[in-house]
């Protein structure tokens, strides 16, 4: 054979080879763009229920935030409560510790002067009985 039959030879062995390579060619480009459309689908899809999740999500952030808020104002209420209170208890522990202590100290002085009176009339020297008198006996003879 010759060159020119083994050209048309070969044209006639890769025509349908070519065919079947333009048609695998084909059907690969038409997958690859159902694939593309069907992705494209899906990321529309997640796009759409992340933002319905970001607005419930941020609808229960600003309730929570406006619960924050309004426990945060009931703190300062009880805590100003408290410090009002912390004041009365104080102002009345001072005074039940300041009566206390003035009547502790009261009886501790009536209680000093009537050591020292006792311990003046021990410190005092018997009475002498008058001359010529013998002194008083107490205790009966038998």
């Amino acid at each position: 054979m010759d060159q020119s039959g083994n050209n048309h030879l070969l044209l006639r062995v890769t025509q349908p080879a070519a065919d079947r390579m333009r048609e695998l060619l084909a059907r690969a480009v038409h997958d690859h763009i159902v694939e593309e459309r069907s992705l494209a689908v899906t990321l529309d899809g997640l796009a759409a229920s992340l933002g319905t999740i970001e607005s419930k999500l941020t609808a229960r952030l600003d309730r929570l935030d406006e619960r924050l808020d309004d426990q945060y104002d009931r703190v300062r209420a009880v805590d100003g409560k408290l410090d009002a209170q912390s004041a009365t208890v104080n102002a009345a522990a001072a005074r039940a510790v300041e009566a206390t202590t003035a009547d502790i100290t009261a009886r501790i002085a009536s209680l000093e002067d009537t050591v020292l009176t006792l311990a003046e009339a021990l410190l005092r020297p018997a009475p002498r009985p008058p001359r010529g008198q013998a002194p008083a006996d107490n205790h009966t003879h038998k």
